[in-house]
């Protein structure tokens, strides 16, 4: 009880002592142009003259004057919205962009972002974001979730050039990439970002914190949208025929996406094609719980945003946890936002005689700062349906926030047909400042709580939780920025054993000569059971992964033994857009566990990628190659040999082709 006392404390005194934001909003006036730019690259400002001009950047950092200036414009017409920026660089020979390969992480490099919420509700729900770096490589992410597939996407159009004292960069986005509500005119949520390649400085017109909020996005003022456009089926159909150790075999399958309004999506995956996926190689360090990892399967990845119904990483675990449903033959989702204060989203899907499982969620914003959202699960086997489901579970979460004091309360009840009802929650108190980050979290998890879609690392347990971080960029030295953070947690069991009790921290430098260096010490018992270990890492060229080295280092004893784990990344470009990366770890515990992790990749161009990935886990590897030619409009087409998600080699040869109609 003590432990739990102090979170309230500390909460309650965060309350007391902060005072709200107070960070002035920026505003652009919208302005129809007349004839539209030609997207080249070259900045001919009678073509822009019409458009809506700001050179009213701040360091993101400091919210101070950024280290070099910054020019944009925005307009539109009744088709697209037309962007342009002006980068002034006091060095321009030192400019920096690799990416080639769309949607890349333009990590290290010149970029700029144009940010916009098109429904103007003042929150991240319905945030589109438009990368471009200093070569006119092009990344995305557009609100509402889309598959990768550039026909479900849709076009957009950049150029950038070279200039005397810097670089420009001219973008147009077609209204009909982007969700929108039908009204004669309103304001739109917008920002104009500038990220500086050799200091990775972030320029930002409006936010400028280092942690943004939603409310403080600038706004764009009474835009004049056309009327949205007409709805119409899509359909994305994919063969996959294979000889497999002799055997010829052949997949066929069919996906079908249908906007029933501008913000709202069907999608229905018919006999999807998972076995080609190359999924994520799961590392071999010590966990006390099962281990958590990121989905790459389209149907569950788009759209993911509406079927996240509690975080992981806090709280209690997440209520859908999408790689519980490990196959399906038919599967359909719809979501999106019903009205710009309304976001929903339900899915579906059934193996034919086997698992069915059905997941929805409604996320209500009460403001731009509060929301609270109703979700819930349902599971059966065999012949079962999900309306006399085996698992069913449900669940509610609040969120408010004022200035920079927010809390949060999420509650779930779960139940297996014919026994009781179990329950879980949290109630966290969080600070977010310019820089700093505070979270303070009672949670309870009842013994017998286990939602078969769920993934709850931890059962039978209360108690709490502490967590301060603080980053800070440095302008002057050799140093870039630091991170430090420190937790806290103690939780007993129902019957009052102690189930976990202790701290880690860690601080992480990284220098302008783009070297980086951290170190954590972590003590835990759980159950009595002692972790106490000291962590050091090194990274050279951190920002560029074509001349890349990392290593982790990790000494102690953990699970209540002695232990080692060490882990080297490499990554280095051998030739023009040869990449090959190396990564190899090692734990001691009670025996050893080796991996290694090797990929080779050739990319012909934009749209062609030659690569193989071999891995290793003891005595067990495997190695596949694979063509692809997709990112772009038309056909696309994949050849494959052997099993991406194999344990061992396997003698397999997979052709894939992909069409949309």
């Amino acid at each position: 009880m003590k432990f739990i006392s102090s979170v309230a404390v500390v909460g309650f005194g965060i309350l007391v002592a902060t005072s709200a934001l107070a960070s002035p909003v920026p505003t652009l006036r919208a302005m129809r142009l007349e004839k539209a730019p030609t997207i080249d690259g070259r900045l001919d400002l009678t073509e822009w003259a019409g458009a809506a001009k700001t050179s009213a950047f701040l360091d993101r950092s400091t919210a101070g004057d950024p280290n070099q200036k910054t020019e944009a414009w925005i307009g539109y017409t009744k088709k697209s919205i037309f962007v342009a920026f002006y980068c002034h660089d006091s060095e321009p020979d030192k400019i920096i962009a690799r990416e080639i390969i769309p949607n890349a992480v333009f990590k290290g490099e010149d970029v700029v972002e144009f940010d916009i919420n098109a429904y103007g509700n003042r929150t991240f729900n319905q945030l589109s974001e438009f990368r471009v770096n200093a070569i006119g490589t092009k990344s995305e992410k557009i609100a509402g979730g889309r598959t990768d597939k550039r026909e479900w996407r849709g076009e957009w159009n950049a150029a950038t050039a070279r200039v005397a004292d810097g670089w420009v960069c001219e973008i147009e986005i077609p209204w009909t990439n982007l969700n929108f509500p039908g009204k004669p005119k309103f304001n739109m949520d917008i920002n104009l970002i500038r990220i500086h390649g050799r200091t990775q400085y972030q320029h930002s017109w409006a936010n400028a914190r280092t942690n943004p909020l939603p409310e403080l996005q600038g706004m764009w003022e009474d835009v004049e949208p056309p009327a949205p456009p007409k709805q119409k089926l899509q359909l994305l159909g994919y063969m996959a025929p294979e000889l497999n150790h002799g055997i010829l075999q052949n997949r066929m399958g069919l996906d079908a996406r249908y906007a029933f309004t501008p913000a709202v999506t069907g999608v229905m995956s018919y006999a999807p094609d998972f076995k080609n996926i190359q999924d994520v190689v799961p590392g071999i360090d010590f966990v006390h719980t099962e281990r958590f990892l990121s989905e790459s399967r389209p149907f569950f990845s788009e759209g993911s945003g509406f079927f996240r119904l509690t975080d992981s990483m806090l709280v209690y675990g997440s209520m859908f946890y999408s790689r519980r449903v490990a196959d399906f033959d038919m599967g359909t989702k719809v979501y999106g936002q019903a009205t710009p204060s309304l976001a929903f989203g339900a899915l579906y899907t059934n193996k034919w005689d086997g698992d069915k499982a059905a997941v929805f969620n409604v996320n209500k914003t009460l403001s731009p700062t509060s929301n609270v959202s109703f979700f819930g699960t349902a599971s059966a086997t065999g012949t079962g349906t999900v309306g006399s489901a085996e698992n069913t579970s449900m669940g509610v979460n609040y969120y408010r926030r004022s200035g920079p004091i927010g809390i949060n309360f999420t509650t779930s009840m779960e139940k297996d047909k014919g026994t009781k009802t179990d329950t879980a929650g949290a109630f966290g108190v969080s600070y977010e400042g310019n820089g700093d980050q505070f979270y303070s979290e009672y949670m309870w998890v009842t013994p017998d709580f286990n939602p078969a879609l769920g993934y709850i690392p931890w059962t039978d347990r209360r108690g709490g939780y502490l967590y301060y971080e603080r980053d800070r960029t440095i302008k002057e030295g050799p140093i870039r920025d630091t991170r430090f953070n420190i937790s806290r947690s103690m939780y007993k069991t129902y019957g009052g054993v102690l189930q976990e009790d202790g701290f880690d921290s860690s601080m992480n430098v990284s220098l302008k000569n783009d070297i980086a260096f951290g170190a954590a010490k972590v003590r835990y018992t759980y159950s009595g059971v002692l972790d106490d270990y000291n962590v050091v890492g090194l990274g050279l060229n951190v920002s560029n992964r074509q001349k890349q080295f990392a290593m982790n280092y990790k000494w102690g004893t953990q699970n209540g033994m002695p232990s080692t784990y060490y882990i080297m990344k490499f990554g280095y470009r051998l030739v023009k857009n040869l990449d090959f990366t190396l990564n190899k770890s090692l734990q001691e515990l009670g025996g050893s566990a080796r991996q290694t992790i090797g990929t080779l990749a050739y990319q012909i161009s934009p749209q062609d990628l030659i690569s193989s990935r071999y891995v290793m886990n003891g005595n067990k590897s495997n190695l596949f190659f694979s063509y692809r030619h997709a990112g772009f409009k038309g056909a696309e087409y994949y050849l494959i040999y052997g099993d991406p998600n194999a344990q061992k080699t396997s003698n397999r040869i997979s052709i894939k082709a992909v069409w949309a109609f």
